[in-house]
């Protein structure tokens, strides 16, 4: 609809001001919406905000929750040149010390070869290979005659995952030998290659039984595979005690440790082996956890602050939902955990202390103290853990952590979670203030429309006013124009006749 504009030339007046004044007036609920939708904008980054906060929190919960966690432990080699060592299941691993006083043989894998060919690519023959390793499955591998020759057939066996490597080495001009490896160490571990021919060649043991183990006796010696490389197992002492193990890396000498032999040594090579609680990791969670912790408190105080000096609040000042999550994880690690006996019950003992605004610090050296003391007690302030009864039931108790870690999920969680419904609750009110202004906006322009049309058909009458005052301003004058000649014509015709 085109705009009805004014000019304000018969009134006097000055319309478009006029106008924009009562305009103004009108787009004061306009105003109070956009402010409405601000604060609505604030609320909504300010708990978007706290969200983030709250979901890097869970991540920091994520390992003190767990009792397993507390079991951590680290294991060393005084020499990694020897052997090296890692915890592999903390529950079974001892804290302690072992000693490796020698390493006697490194366990090795069997290597045949075969006998030499004049080229990489040098006819073999064609059938069947069936290899086994030591009491393993067999595995069968035809070899046809398009590949039959030496490079094809180590193809076809490292394809087969026959436990067994190939390769292929030149020994000098002329004089290449397929070499077999297999891939598991030890004594046992010895390979059997059982050959079958498509076609029986004149001279016994030429063509693909050349690749038989153990050979024939009458297989000529030139030809036959033998052995480059003998099977053995580890042998090592530890502890005073020698072992042997068909691997150099080997699971079951010492509790949840692995120990990987790297070289032999003489007598009383003197490796240390050591096994202590991994107290830096537990630290390290506790302290980012207090961190998270911190922040996600600060964020809540920050949010619901009121600045006396600029007179202003912050966007969350006196919103119950944000009381209510401040005061709840307010409270949470100041607990006692119930069924625990012992110095360590709750998060203070642990030198773990609330400030007044909610934060809380750490006294290191307590702390420190604790996990060298007891760290699985120290779990038990924090996880989940099972709690016995009468030497037969078993209870589950919640730590802190685990406590805080299922409070932050529920908030968190999309369905139900404070959290979440609180910000969707904002999402909806600025979508229901965004229809108000446009509504708004439309009645103001109607408004305006309406109210300029109004000035101008004010406008119209009064020109049409002063139209009709001008014609009879003419008449008038015309008027008195012509008395004032009929009485000069009067005064005229007097004078003549008096003389």
């Amino acid at each position: 609809m085109a705009q009805v504009s004014s000019s304000g030339v018969a009134s006097g007046l000055d319309v478009q001001s006029i106008v924009s004044q009562l305009v103004a007036i009108e787009r004061r609920p306009i105003e109070a919406a956009q402010q409405r939708q601000i604060a609505v904008a604030a609320k909504s980054s300010a708990f978007s905000t706290i969200r983030v906060s709250f979901a890097n929190l869970k991540s920091t919960l994520t390992p003190l929750q767990l009792f397993s966690s507390f079991q951590s432990k680290l294991a060393s080699s005084s020499d990694t040149t020897v052997a090296t060592v890692a915890v592999t299941d903390a529950k079974s691993a001892i804290i302690g010390s072992s000693t490796i006083q020698q390493v006697v043989k490194l366990a090795k894998a069997q290597i045949l070869k075969s006998g030499s060919f004049a080229s990489s690519t040098a006819s073999v023959g064609t059938g069947t290979l069936k290899i086994r390793i030591g009491s393993g499955a067999e595995v069968s591998i035809t070899i046809d005659s398009d590949h039959s020759n030496l490079t094809q057939i180590k193809d076809k066996i490292n394809a087969a995952n026959a436990g067994v490597t190939a390769f292929v080495q030149k020994i000098k001009n002329d004089e290449y030998r397929l070499v077999l490896q297999a891939s598991q160490t030890g004594a046992d571990n010895t390979l059997q290659i059982d050959v079958t021919e498509d076609v029986q060649d004149d001279e016994e043991e030429k063509g693909l039984s050349q690749l038989r183990y153990p050979p024939t006796s009458s297989a000529p010696d030139d030809t036959k595979i033998t052995e480059a490389q003998a099977p053995i197992d580890a042998e090592f002492i530890l502890n005073g005690l020698t072992l042997t193990r068909s691997s150099n890396t080997i699971t079951d000498a010492i509790d949840g440790v692995t120990l990987t032999l790297l070289k032999q040594t003489t007598a009383d090579a003197g490796v240390s082996i050591n096994v202590t609680s991994n107290t830096a990791a537990v630290k390290g969670n506790i302290e980012s956890f207090v961190a998270s912790y911190n922040e996600v408190i600060k964020g809540l105080n920050s949010a619901q602050t009121f600045d006396s000096k600029t007179n202003k609040a912050a966007p969350l000042l006196g919103n119950t939902t944000a009381q209510a999550i401040t005061n709840s994880f307010r409270l949470l690690p100041k607990g006692i955990v119930p069924d625990l006996d012992g110095p360590y019950r709750s998060l203070s003992d642990l030198g773990i202390l609330a400030q007044q605004d909610g934060t809380l610090t750490i006294d290191s050296a307590k702390l420190n103290a604790a996990l060298v003391k007891d760290p699985q007690a120290v779990g038990r302030v924090f996880a989940l853990f099972d709690k016995t009864v009468d030497a037969t039931v078993v209870t589950p108790t919640s730590g802190i952590a685990e406590r805080l870690f299922k409070a932050v999920s529920d908030l968190l969680d999309g369905r139900t979670g404070r959290l979440p419904s609180a910000e969707q609750g904002l999402r909806n009110a600025s979508a229901t203030i965004d229809k108000e202004i446009v509504r708004l906006e439309e009645r103001v322009t109607a408004f305006e429309q309406r109210t300029r049309a109004k000035f101008a058909r004010l406008e119209g009458i009064l020109s049409r006013i002063q139209g009709i005052g001008s014609a009879l301003n003419r008449q008038i004058t015309q008027l008195e124009n012509l008395t004032s000649f009929i009485a000069r014509r009067n005064n005229s015709s007097s004078i003549a006749g008096g003389g």
